[in-house]
């Protein structure tokens, strides 16, 4: 369950952490936070199977992570809902 409005607040408390970004992009972070829902979900929409939706999914993640670089973390939360 996430929390809502949460990334409103941080981004009007902390409006220089968000950066727009494309697939031509390259990104140097520490660590890379990514929350699963919202990769699924948005994967979802072009997958007609379970197996199309696990391959999308890691070519999403594998997308994100040659763009962010990240050096030290890769972090990827899921919950049960």
């Amino acid at each position: 369950m996430g929390v809502p409005k949460f990334f409103a607040w941080l981004a009007q408390k902390c409006p220089q952490m968000i950066h727009p970004v494309t697939r031509d992009s390259i990104v140097d972070v520490d660590n890379l936070y990514l929350d699963m829902n919202g990769v699924v979900h948005q994967c979802r929409q072009g997958a007609n199977s379970e197996e199309e939706l696990i391959v999308a999914t890691f070519q999403y993640i594998e997308a994100l992570v040659d763009i962010v670089r990240p050096k030290k973390y890769l972090y990827m939360a899921v919950d049960d809902s």
